[in-house]
């Protein structure tokens, strides 16, 4: 599987797992039979949001300083 395919792939697989499906079926959809492997995209793709959560925390809050500044 090539990298786009992969990222919609997992991306589909974080929302599903968002509106409360399992992880079979998840796997089912997706195509993924092992429980191990959902697991692995789930936490991955988490572990991705929590990075770009801070990176736009990190970029509003120099907005906020900068906005601030000029009061």
């Amino acid at each position: 599987m090539k990298g786009p395919e992969r990222a919609e792939r997992d991306a589909k697989a974080l929302a599903m797992f968002v509106a409360g499906y399992t992880y079979k079926q998840i796997g089912e959809v997706i195509g993924l039979k092992s429980y191990n492997g959902v697991d692995a995209i789930i936490k991955r793709e988490l572990a991705a949001a929590a990075q770009r959560r801070a990176l736009l925390s990190d970029e509003a809050f120099s907005i906020y300083q900068e906005r601030t500044e000029r009061l």
